[in-house]
């Protein structure tokens, strides 16, 4: 990532984001460059080494706001550089160790506003009370959120019960109204969060809750900032404390019983539905129509199934209709569409309006005739069964890339994604 000291050495830059969507997650090269007038760095889809947190407050002295994924070696360097300048942090933490915790967040002696994310530790209330009191004593905004799973052998109602007294003293109760929400999940993990909820992604309901909530403190808006759930779990244990009122993105997993839906009450800014099931049941066909009557800004639809392309081109060829659908992503699990298929799927309502398709064809053939008969398409990633691409061919002798750029119209820009597992080829049509 050379161009990391390339932007550094901007003179004028004061505002960094950088979203980096690699393979694999990797560790961002920690900049060099001290870049004097950077206020606010935001970088997600890679992670700091912990080591090199040092070397990120010195490149950027001014650095008042900063979101940053970090992991956290056992064998750390003390933090040493002091950074006076950040007002605002959003940090997540992947395994780390209290001493450190309290060692870099002592740094920020002006943070007003922190954000955390921790998993696979837990920091307690009053090990938070300790570090607030004593190293953050400017700070006003507070949420956190960790994740983390009971050792063999415990018992599990008395650690739970002993770990949420920690947060029943004055300082959090009394002092600062901060409360927090204890979710057991059935694999003995947990999550430990202030309410109300205060990050975007919600990916499990519990089979347990236990809160600091006062109970005449209701908390029926304790989830708007969630954005996107995804839920196995959809239908058991009781959810009435739980209420989403604004989800865009929603990841569901069947069966799903009607007694699950009590705690989504609102579906109109979705604009994303993933679907995982694997069978052909009736309950999914009315789910998923239930679902499409229900959002009016749905954009973009995933199946994922172990149905075959036939039996998902039927279900999907004239018994649903939504004017909003624009992108279809239908890759069955190990199995692809032949001609027939692609041919149902070309003539139901949801193909003819799409836009944006993912699928996995028989043949080269599918590709031409999607291209050629699927009007208002604008983009297609696709795989062929009969593709031979091996790794080290490069793009002038890729064999099928080949022979889609002579059969394709020129409208149609043609590349093969070879920084994914799939390598599938990716075509823009103008």
């Amino acid at each position: 990532m050379k161009f990391v000291s390339r932007i550094w050495n901007l003179p004028k830059l004061a505002h960094i984001t950088l979203n980096i969507i690699p393979e694999y997650k990797c560790c961002f090269p920690a900049p060099t460059a001290i870049s004097p007038n950077v206020e606010h760095l935001f970088v997600t889809g890679v992670y700091f080494a912990s080591t090199q947190m040092d070397d990120l407050f010195r490149s950027t002295p001014r650095l008042r706001s900063l979101l940053v994924e970090m992991t956290c070696e056992n064998s750390i360097k003390p933090y040493s550089v002091v950074l006076p300048s950040l007002n605002h942090l959003h940090i997540t933490i992947h395994s780390g160790e209290k001493n450190a915790i309290k060692k870099l967040l002592g740094n920020l002696p002006n943070l007003n506003t922190l954000k955390i994310e921790m998993f696979n530790f837990c920091l307690n209330g009053n090990d938070w009370e300790t570090i607030i009191t004593k190293r953050l004593l400017k700070l006003k905004q507070f949420a956190f959120k960790i994740e983390d799973d009971f050792s063999a052998g415990s018992i599990i109602n008395t650690e739970m019960a002993q770990l949420l007294e920690t947060f029943r003293s004055q300082f959090w109760i009394d002092t600062h109204q901060w409360f927090v929400q204890f979710d057991l999940f059935e694999t003995d993990e947990y999550s430990l969060y202030t309410l109300p909820y205060a990050f975007e992604d919600f990916s499990r309901l519990p089979i347990l809750s236990k809160s600091t909530c006062p109970d005449d403190y209701k908390y029926f808006h304790a989830y708007d900032r969630v954005t996107n759930l995804s839920s196995p779990l959809l239908s058991h244990g009781n959810k009435s404390q739980f209420h989403f009122h604004n989800l865009h993105q929603l990841s569901i997993k069947c069966p799903i019983y009607q007694s699950g839906w009590s705690f989504i009450s609102n579906l109109n800014y979705l604009h994303t539905l993933s679907l995982y099931w694997y069978d052909g049941g009736k309950s999914v066909c009315s789910l998923l129509q239930s679902i499409i009557d229900r959002a009016p800004k749905l954009k973009s639809l995933r199946l994922l199934t172990l149905l075959s392309p036939s039996a998902i081109s039927q279900m999907i060829s004239f018994r649903y209709k939504s004017s909003s659908i624009r992108q279809l992503d239908l890759q069955p699990l190990g199995d692809w569409y032949d001609k027939q298929e692609c041919e149902i799927l070309k003539r139901s309502p949801l193909g003819m309006q799409c836009e944006t398709l993912c699928i996995r064809v028989e043949n080269r053939a599918c590709i031409f005739d999607i291209v050629d008969t699927m009007t208002n398409l604008r983009s297609l990633n696709v795989r062929s069964r009969d593709d031979t691409w091996k790794e080290n061919v490069t793009s002038d002798d890729d064999e099928l890339l080949l022979w889609l750029k002579k059969c394709l119209p020129s409208t149609c820009t043609i590349t093969r994604d070879t920084l994914s597992q799939s390598r599938h080829i990716r075509l823009w049509i103008r």
